[in-house]
């Protein structure tokens, strides 16, 4: 009897190595099938960080060139506001002068007289009228009246 025993738990020990087996094989499947999606998903890991890499040198060069905008405009406001302030000045000391001018013309006119504005002369006609024909028998067109008829 312990053979047919033996026989029978020996028997069950190797249907379940099998399935043992056979699950330990569809485990390693499942395991392979893992290892390429964890590979897959790696390699789109590193493409979708280069494109972000990409990303961010484009940003820090637009970043660069619009600081670079940004410095040269200070500069030329800078100008700007140094040239306007220079107009300014000029523009004050012309109005001093005008002032100063126009005082000098107040006083010099307080002394002399006003100018007399020179009168216009009378112009004449110096030709006689200019006719279309001057050939024309003006007889032709006169009625003649005789001394008698007065």
């Amino acid at each position: 009897m312990i053979g047919r025993a033996a026989a029978l738990n020996l028997e069950w020990l190797k249907s379940s190595f099998k399935l043992l087996e056979s699950a330990l094989r569809e485990r390693n499947k499942q395991l392979e099938i893992q290892k390429k999606e964890i590979e897959f998903l790696r390699n789109e890991l590193r493409r979708k960080d280069d494109v972000i890499k990409e990303y961010e040198n484009l940003i820090n060069e637009r970043e660069d060139m619009e600081r670079q905008e940004v410095e040269i405009l200070h500069k030329e406001i800078k100008t700007l506001r140094m040239d306007a302030m220079s107009r300014v000045v000029t523009i004050r000391e012309h109005k001093s002068e005008i002032e100063r001018l126009e005082s000098k013309v107040e006083k010099l006119m307080s002394v002399m007289p006003p100018p007399s504005l020179p009168r216009a002369r009378a112009q004449g006609v110096s030709a006689e009228p200019a006719a279309k024909n001057l050939n024309v028998n003006f007889q032709k067109f006169l009625k003649h009246y005789g001394k008698s008829d007065r």
